[in-house]
């Protein structure tokens, strides 16, 4: 079984960590942000739940990508995209889900999460 360990982020969450410290740049935080979502884009990673929960702030400030839970390969590659065992459903959170990603009639997602979804997520 495959686990990953990280540090203790005693800044908690990004959400809390605004309210706690409204003097913040939030804007630089949203960059990081989109830095980290930019560099898991070239290396064919797709985050599949970009949400404030999982976005964690370090103990110098920085804004850090957490729960990859979901995360899975992107189909630029379909040959690695396969060999991962979460297969092509959406994932992610519904409130921070884009459009294409919400069930149809038939209980299944319109399309595959991609780097574009994850992109609207940040967004939201």
């Amino acid at each position: 079984r495959f686990s990953i360990v990280s540090p203790w982020m005693k800044n908690g969450r990004v959400t809390e960590y605004i309210q706690e410290n409204p003097h913040v740049e939030v804007i630089q935080l949203l960059a990081g942000v989109a830095n980290g979502l930019l560099f898991l884009h070239s290396l064919q990673i797709v985050h599949r739940d970009l949400k404030p929960d999982n976005i964690l702030i370090s103990d110098e400030g920085s804004a850090l990508l957490a729960d990859f839970g979901l995360a899975r390969l992107s189909e630029a590659d379909p040959w690695l995209s396969s060999l991962h065992s979460n297969g092509g459903d959406a994932g992610g959170t519904t409130r921070w889900m884009a459009p294409e990603l919400c069930p149809d009639d038939d209980m299944e997602p319109a399309t595959k999460s991609t780097t574009e979804t994850d992109i609207w997520a940040l967004g939201c």
